[in-house]
């Protein structure tokens, strides 16, 4: 369950596992939007005020940041899709 304002874990899951050829100019821009602001959302909320789910999302989503790879495009790749 995400915070108000921030996307999912099934939607960004859903957008990560849809193939970018198989999306519209305007949803590619809508997500790099969304996920823009979702990044920053995540950097300026303290965890104080963060639902423990979305604490624990960040945290994990941050530490994949760190190692240039996302844990959704990780999974992408085991499952064969990249």
């Amino acid at each position: 369950m995400a915070d108000a304002g921030r996307k999912g874990f099934g939607q960004k899951m859903e957008e990560t596992m849809t193939p970018q050829s198989q999306k519209t100019y305007a949803q590619q821009g809508k997500e790099a939007l969304t996920n823009g602001y979702d990044k920053v959302q995540a950097g300026i909320t303290p965890d104080s005020q963060k639902s423990a789910h979305q604490s624990a999302y960040d945290s994990v989503k941050g530490h994949a940041d760190d190692q240039n790879k996302s844990i959704l495009q990780s999974a992408k790749e085991k499952m064969g899709m990249e």
